[in-house]
């Protein structure tokens, strides 16, 4: 999971954002096309 994210350098910031539940809407981003 985050070595996938580790690919999208801008998507890596999203992870800095505080986590409450939206753990899987932000894989989501991450998977869609910049």
């Amino acid at each position: 999971m985050f070595m996938s994210m580790h690919a999208f350098g801008s998507s890596e910031q999203r992870l800095l954002l505080p986590v409450r539940g939206d753990h899987c809407q932000i894989v989501v981003e991450a998977s869609a096309p910049s």
